[in-house]
Protein backbone atom coordinates (compact mmCIF):
# COMPACT_ATOMS: atom_id res chain seq x y z
CA UNK A 1 0.00 0.00 0.00
CA UNK A 2 1.15 3.59 -0.77
CA UNK A 3 3.30 5.36 2.31
CA UNK A 4 1.38 8.64 0.77
CA UNK A 5 -2.49 10.53 0.77
CA UNK A 6 -4.24 7.25 0.35
CA UNK A 7 -3.21 4.98 3.46
CA UNK A 8 -6.21 4.58 5.12
CA UNK A 9 -9.32 2.95 3.41
CA UNK A 10 -11.48 5.95 1.32
CA UNK A 11 -14.33 6.01 -0.96
CA UNK A 12 -12.41 5.11 -3.90
CA UNK A 13 -9.89 1.99 -3.21
CA UNK A 14 -7.48 1.89 -6.71
CA UNK A 15 -5.82 -1.52 -7.34
CA UNK A 16 -3.28 -2.81 -9.72
CA UNK A 17 -2.26 -6.55 -10.33
CA UNK A 18 -0.80 -8.98 -13.14
CA UNK A 19 -3.25 -10.90 -14.54
CA UNK A 20 -1.94 -14.09 -12.74
CA UNK A 21 -3.34 -11.97 -9.10
CA UNK A 22 -6.77 -10.81 -10.78
CA UNK A 23 -8.73 -14.12 -8.77
CA UNK A 24 -7.03 -13.48 -5.50
CA UNK A 25 -7.77 -10.04 -5.83
CA UNK A 26 -11.23 -10.22 -6.98
CA UNK A 27 -12.01 -12.63 -4.08
CA UNK A 28 -10.13 -9.87 -1.25
CA UNK A 29 -12.17 -7.13 -3.15
CA UNK A 30 -15.13 -8.97 -2.14
CA UNK A 31 -14.36 -9.56 1.15
CA UNK A 32 -13.57 -5.81 1.99
CA UNK A 33 -16.66 -5.31 0.03
CA UNK A 34 -18.70 -6.96 2.81
CA UNK A 35 -17.28 -5.09 5.90
CA UNK A 36 -16.86 -1.38 3.65
CA UNK A 37 -20.00 -1.46 1.40
CA UNK A 38 -19.46 2.42 0.35
CA UNK A 39 -16.24 1.71 -1.17
CA UNK A 40 -15.77 2.09 -4.98
CA UNK A 41 -13.14 -0.13 -6.12
CA UNK A 42 -11.37 -0.13 -9.50
CA UNK A 43 -8.78 -2.90 -10.78
CA UNK A 44 -6.40 -2.35 -13.63
CA UNK A 45 -4.16 -4.96 -14.91
CA UNK A 46 -1.04 -3.54 -15.79
CA UNK A 47 2.74 -4.72 -15.62
CA UNK A 48 4.80 -4.75 -12.68
CA UNK A 49 7.04 -1.90 -13.24
CA UNK A 50 4.26 0.37 -14.25
CA UNK A 51 2.63 -1.02 -10.63
CA UNK A 52 5.34 0.26 -8.96
CA UNK A 53 5.43 3.62 -10.73
CA UNK A 54 1.64 4.32 -10.39
CA UNK A 55 2.22 3.46 -6.53
CA UNK A 56 5.55 5.56 -6.07
CA UNK A 57 3.36 8.41 -7.80
CA UNK A 58 0.75 8.01 -5.52
CA UNK A 59 -2.01 6.51 -7.88
CA UNK A 60 -2.85 3.51 -6.74
CA UNK A 61 -3.46 2.21 -3.51
CA UNK A 62 -2.92 -1.44 -3.74
CA UNK A 63 -0.66 -3.15 -6.41
CA UNK A 64 0.43 -6.72 -6.74
CA UNK A 65 3.09 -7.27 -8.49
CA UNK A 66 6.17 -10.22 -9.00
CA UNK A 67 9.32 -8.97 -7.63
CA UNK A 68 12.38 -9.98 -7.01
CA UNK A 69 15.13 -8.63 -4.17
CA UNK A 70 16.45 -5.80 -6.48
CA UNK A 71 12.45 -4.31 -7.29
CA UNK A 72 12.35 -3.84 -3.66
CA UNK A 73 15.52 -2.52 -2.42
CA UNK A 74 14.55 -0.27 -5.30
CA UNK A 75 10.97 0.40 -4.44
CA UNK A 76 10.60 2.48 -1.25
CA UNK A 77 7.82 1.86 0.37
CA UNK A 78 6.81 -1.09 -0.80
CA UNK A 79 6.21 -4.53 1.03
CA UNK A 80 6.37 -8.13 0.14
CA UNK A 81 2.67 -10.12 1.28
CA UNK A 82 3.27 -13.17 -0.73
CA UNK A 83 6.17 -15.29 -1.40
CA UNK A 84 5.90 -17.32 -4.33
CA UNK A 85 7.97 -19.11 -7.21
CA UNK A 86 8.22 -19.61 -10.42
CA UNK A 87 6.85 -23.21 -12.35
CA UNK A 88 6.45 -24.84 -15.11
CA UNK A 89 2.89 -24.89 -16.79
CA UNK A 90 1.71 -27.27 -19.40
CA UNK A 91 -1.24 -28.65 -20.66
CA UNK A 92 -1.90 -32.09 -18.84
CA UNK A 93 -1.29 -34.02 -21.92
CA UNK A 94 2.06 -32.48 -22.45
CA UNK A 95 5.37 -34.91 -22.54
CA UNK A 96 6.69 -32.26 -19.73
CA UNK A 97 3.64 -32.33 -17.90
CA UNK A 98 4.59 -36.24 -16.44
CA UNK A 99 7.89 -34.81 -15.21
CA UNK A 100 8.58 -34.03 -11.49
CA UNK A 101 11.78 -31.75 -12.47
CA UNK A 102 13.31 -31.30 -15.38
CA UNK A 103 17.06 -29.97 -16.55
CA UNK A 104 17.27 -26.42 -18.37
CA UNK A 105 18.76 -28.75 -21.42
CA UNK A 106 15.43 -30.95 -22.07
CA UNK A 107 13.53 -27.85 -21.53
CA UNK A 108 15.23 -25.73 -24.16
CA UNK A 109 13.73 -28.09 -26.53
CA UNK A 110 10.18 -27.30 -26.02
CA UNK A 111 8.62 -24.07 -27.26
CA UNK A 112 8.04 -21.58 -24.63
CA UNK A 113 5.31 -18.86 -24.40
CA UNK A 114 5.68 -15.68 -21.65
CA UNK A 115 3.40 -13.02 -19.99
CA UNK A 116 4.94 -9.61 -20.96
CA UNK A 117 5.76 -8.51 -17.86
CA UNK A 118 9.39 -7.14 -17.15
CA UNK A 119 10.43 -9.54 -14.69
CA UNK A 120 8.99 -12.05 -16.75
CA UNK A 121 11.29 -10.92 -19.05
CA UNK A 122 14.32 -10.44 -17.22
CA UNK A 123 13.68 -14.16 -15.40
CA UNK A 124 13.79 -15.58 -19.25
CA UNK A 125 16.87 -13.51 -20.33
CA UNK A 126 18.79 -15.01 -16.92
CA UNK A 127 18.00 -18.36 -17.92
CA UNK A 128 19.08 -17.65 -21.23
CA UNK A 129 22.19 -16.20 -19.81
CA UNK A 130 23.00 -19.34 -17.99
CA UNK A 131 21.72 -22.12 -20.37
CA UNK A 132 21.04 -20.85 -23.70
CA UNK A 133 18.87 -20.09 -26.27
CA UNK A 134 15.02 -19.98 -25.06
CA UNK A 135 12.61 -21.79 -27.94
CA UNK A 136 10.29 -18.61 -27.57
CA UNK A 137 6.83 -19.37 -29.03
CA UNK A 138 5.57 -15.95 -28.29
CA UNK A 139 5.12 -13.23 -25.66
CA UNK A 140 1.93 -11.65 -25.07
CA UNK A 141 -0.46 -10.22 -21.96
CA UNK A 142 -3.39 -12.42 -23.53
CA UNK A 143 -4.12 -14.76 -21.45
CA UNK A 144 -6.15 -16.39 -23.80
CA UNK A 145 -3.65 -16.64 -25.90
CA UNK A 146 -1.38 -17.92 -23.59
CA UNK A 147 -3.56 -21.04 -22.72
CA UNK A 148 -4.70 -21.83 -26.26
CA UNK A 149 -1.01 -22.54 -26.63
CA UNK A 150 -0.29 -24.11 -23.61
CA UNK A 151 -3.58 -26.38 -23.79
CA UNK A 152 -3.18 -26.67 -27.50
CA UNK A 153 0.24 -28.16 -26.26
CA UNK A 154 2.18 -26.07 -28.59
CA UNK A 155 4.35 -24.63 -25.71
CA UNK A 156 4.89 -24.34 -21.69
CA UNK A 157 4.94 -21.49 -19.73
CA UNK A 158 6.39 -20.00 -16.65
CA UNK A 159 3.93 -19.37 -14.16
CA UNK A 160 4.13 -18.74 -10.36
CA UNK A 161 3.11 -21.14 -8.05
CA UNK A 162 0.06 -19.38 -5.91
CA UNK A 163 -1.72 -17.98 -9.08
CA UNK A 164 -2.20 -22.28 -10.19
CA UNK A 165 -5.53 -23.48 -9.58
CA UNK A 166 -7.30 -20.03 -9.35
CA UNK A 167 -9.06 -19.85 -13.03
CA UNK A 168 -12.15 -19.99 -11.92
CA UNK A 169 -13.34 -21.06 -15.74
CA UNK A 170 -10.83 -23.85 -15.96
Amino acid sequence: MSQGSHSTLHQELRVAALSGFMPILVKTIVELKKVAPNIQTSIIEMASQDVVNEIQNDRLDIGLIVYSGRVMNAAKGLEPMLPGEFVLVTGRTSPLASLRSIKPDVLLQHPMVLYHDNYLLQFKDRLMAEYGRINLLFVSNNLDALDQAMIEEHAFAIGLDFSLGQDPLG
